[in-house]
């Protein structure tokens, strides 16, 4: 509703609406296998599929992709963290959609 200011609203006057999606994944280790996929990740947009708290699973960044940052701990210290943390964010035209188990399973199956 607040078209002058420059929030999204589904009623805007060029009937545009964007939400901000956005999803951080912590990856610990660091092998020379992680940082070759990272790389390759962050080179384009991807789609990112998630298992909620009550088993469902969404699919975030399903139509324009998100965009993948990562950042490199190494740790100083015992307890501290050594791996990436990849941040993934994009904008999309609408909520990320339920995607069934079944659907899930099938892409996680091994190609013989």
């Amino acid at each position: 509703m607040y078209n002058s200011v420059g929030i999204a609203s589904d009623n805007a006057s060029n009937e545009s609406y964007a939400r901000e999606q956005s999803a951080t994944v912590v990856m610990h280790g660091n092998t020379d296998e992680m940082i070759t996929n990272i790389e390759e990740t962050a080179k384009g947009r991807v789609v990112l599929i998630f298992e909620l708290n009550d088993k469902s699973f969404e699919v975030l960044f399903l139509e324009n992709g998100g965009l993948v940052r990562d950042e490199r701990a190494s740790g100083t210290a015992l307890e501290d963290m050594n791996g990436n943390t990849l941040t993934i964010t994009g904008k999309e035209p609408s909520k990320a959609p339920k995607i069934s188990n079944g659907i899930v399973q099938s892409l996680l199956m091994p190609v013989s």
